[in-house]
């Protein structure tokens, strides 16, 4: 396995990968050997006509961004489709999504994960996936990695605002996971640690803090 960094076009090796996935499910095959056993090793994802080329995992699909957006690509969004039609309603579905969603390393489309939400399938995973916020918001009730994905991106990207991280503090504003995860990250601007510090003095019972706290936070709460 390269390393992620070794090859800019990780997009293309996913789109790759995907293809030769269509060409087997579209000519009557099993996507990958076992995905239809669930004793099966599905490590075997990887499977025999891609042994010639780089295969996604889900360590360097995101390349360690996860709570981020990836880019997007037209050809992955149509290859999903064609895959989503070709998989729907098999027994072996959410194994098969199971599996494969992680090792995209491209942005989910809407289409696809809201698919798959509305049917029940693979919803947990989704929950750890890079989707837009609009879905994460839509998924924090049942699976709370949407809600820490949904408020690391907020707290960490520049192009949210303290009004819209503190859109996801209210949501999640039960989740001491959520609040520990924050309180030792440093925020794209000093207005989101002061929300953050807010929540966390007004949380019942008293949140205890975590061993690591960022220096941005503590500063936040010294000025209340």
């Amino acid at each position: 396995m390269e390393a992620v960094g070794s090859d800019p076009d990780w997009r293309a090796l996913t789109a790759a990968w995907l293809a030769v996935i269509v060409e087997r499910l579209e000519n009557g095959r099993l996507p990958f050997a076992g995905v239809d056993d669930p004793h099966a090793d599905h490590d075997l994802i990887c499977h025999e006509e891609t042994e010639s080329m780089t295969c996604p995992t889900p360590t360097t699909a995101h390349q360690g961004r996860y709570w981020d957006v990836p880019p997007s690509s037209v050809v992955v969004d149509r290859l999903l489709a064609r895959i989503l039609v070709a998989v729907r309603g098999q027994a072996w579905e959410e194994t098969f999504w199971d599996h494969v969603l992680p090792r995209i390393a491209t942005a989910i489309h809407d289409t696809i994960a809201s698919d798959l939400l509305e049917r029940g399938v693979s919803v947990t995973l989704l929950g750890h996936q890079p989707l837009s916020d609009r879905l994460l918001f839509r998924m924090i009730d049942e699976v709370d990695e949407a809600l820490l994905t949904l408020a690391k991106r907020r707290y960490l990207h520049g192009k949210y605002t303290p009004d819209q991280f503190e859109e996801v503090l209210y949501a999640g504003r039960r989740s001491t996971w959520m609040f520990h995860s924050l309180m030792g990250l440093r925020p794209s601007h000093d207005g989101k640690a002061e929300r953050l510090a807010l929540y966390v003095s007004d949380s019942d019972p008293p949140i205890e803090w975590p061993k690591r706290v960022s220096d941005s936070f503590k500063r936040a709460w010294e000025s209340r």
